[in-house]
């Protein structure tokens, strides 16, 4: 009978064996991605492209060199003005092929200006940020120069003079971009220095104490504004017991205190209300509690100790 089972379970690991080989070199189709952010119109007689820029490639997790045999340029000429496609297939390491194309034009002169995303007649910035944070809402593109990424104040007229400490300012600014073929764009615009950003509460923790014991539970708060000081903010405290609002925490009842805090401030800004337990126990306290019972064990260890050495010297005697 054993030896029935064991061909038995040979025979089948033997039919399982190929499908679980399979499967472990099942390897997924290589995938090609294209890298929209470069141009695909392009200006007749200028600089040849190298258009494997354009391409990555990604096999078996890793990485592929975009090589020349993998392109058909599809008689791309940057002399000759026309629409082209540009192909690119490769062959994974599964034997099976991948490919991806892509439309490009060769134009005879660029009369177009670029396209700049987040220009406004009006912007706001909060006072006291970094006016680097002001670049960010910012995108722009050109037909022919591609992405372009605004990183200074090259692209905006007047940003020098501003200074964001001041608050309820405004300065008059104009947001100005030129491509390689001089073509600009530009909108002026007013940017207002403002406070629309709320206070901030750090260090919220839930606070433990005894019956009849009062504690600080509130020192251990932090408040934060961007322009004003901690002074000038109307803080708010509203206290909850049973589910019940009270007009403060009472330490002669046992329980859950809940205690909600907010601030707001002078520019009427309101932070997010934030929420904590005042916890009052009846007798010691827990840390109070092991500390005795530490002490005890101490004690009884000593004791037990002193017997053990005195009951060995009267067995020597």
């Amino acid at each position: 009978m054993k030896k029935i089972k064991f061909l038995l379970l040979t025979a089948l690991a033997l039919i399982l064996i190929p499908f679980s080989a399979s499967a472990e070199t099942t390897v997924a189709d290589a995938v090609i991605h294209v890298n929209n952010n470069l141009p695909v119109f392009f200006v007749n007689g200028r600089e040849d492209v190298d258009f494997k820029q354009y391409f990555t490639i990604r096999d078996a997790r890793q990485d592929v060199i975009v090589e020349d045999d993998y392109m058909d340029l599809g008689g791309f000429d940057i002399n000759v003005s026309g629409k082209y496609t540009i192909k690119i297939e490769y062959t994974g390491s599964n034997g099976r092929s991948v490919n991806r194309s892509l439309n490009v034009e060769v134009i005879d002169e660029d009369v177009e200006a670029p396209f700049v995303s987040g220009a406004l007649d009006e912007y706001k910035v909060n006072v006291n940020t970094t006016i680097e944070d002001f670049y960010r809402r910012f995108n722009a593109r050109d037909n022919v120069d591609g992405l372009i990424v605004f990183t200074n104040n090259d692209f905006i007229e007047g940003i020098d003079a501003v200074d964001v400490s001041i608050i309820d300012s405004q300065y008059e600014v104009t947001v100005r971009i030129v491509d390689s073929s001089g073509n600009a764009f530009e909108r002026p615009g007013i940017i207002r220095i403002v406070d629309e950003l709320e206070p901030y509460i750090f260090g919220v923790k839930n606070i433990t104490t005894r019956l009849g014991k009062e504690v600080d539970y509130k020192s251990h708060l932090v408040f934060q504004d961007n322009y004003d000081e901690v002074d000038e903010l109307v803080i708010k405290y509203t206290y909850l017991f049973n589910n019940e609002e009270t007009n403060g925490i009472d330490f002669n009842k046992i329980g859950e205190h809940t205690v909600r805090v907010s601030a707001t401030d002078t520019s009427g800004n309101i932070s997010t209300v934030e929420q904590y337990r005042v916890i009052i126990e009846n007798g010691l306290s827990l840390p109070a509690l092991v500390l005795i019972i530490n002490g005890i064990i101490l004690v009884l260890g000593a004791v037990v100790l002193f017997v053990a050495i005195t009951v060995r010297k009267r067995s020597k005697e």
